[in-house]
């Protein structure tokens, strides 16, 4: 069995939960799910406002325990607002390429371990 089964539901971008600040941020990768065997994970996204919101959530028996910015972008800033919740934005008249890092921790009953989530950007 596996040694963390996280099934996070924002492994891109939680369109829902950023309301009209994230509304120009489209991304797409991999569903996280397992640390033991997939402790790297790249998620690409797009914005036209370039603002995006990442937030991470656990179902079933696993749960995050730390979160934290691996790597801060080079073209405009990354913050946590809460545990688990990180916005990303561009700086003032930036278009192109970007690219941060989220270093997730976690537990189930049968083990633990961390992740980090590699994103990148175009700001369009």
């Amino acid at each position: 069995m596996n040694k963390l089964g996280f099934a996070l539901a924002s492994y891109a971008l939680l369109l829902a939960s950023a309301g009209a600040a994230n509304a120009g941020c489209v991304g797409r990768g991999d569903r996280f799910r397992n640390i033991a065997e997939n402790p790297t994970v790249s998620n690409y996204f797009t914005t036209d406002n370039g603002r995006c919101a990442n937030s991470f959530l656990t179902g079933g028996q696993s749960m995050l325990t730390d979160a934290s910015i691996a790597s801060m972008p080079q073209h405009g800033t990354l913050r946590q607002v809460d545990r688990f919740r990180f916005f990303y934005k561009a700086n003032a008249g930036y278009k192109g390429e970007e690219r941060y890092a989220i270093r997730l921790c976690g537990r189930t009953l049968t083990g633990s371990g961390c992740a980090t989530m590699n994103y990148f950007g175009t700001i369009e």
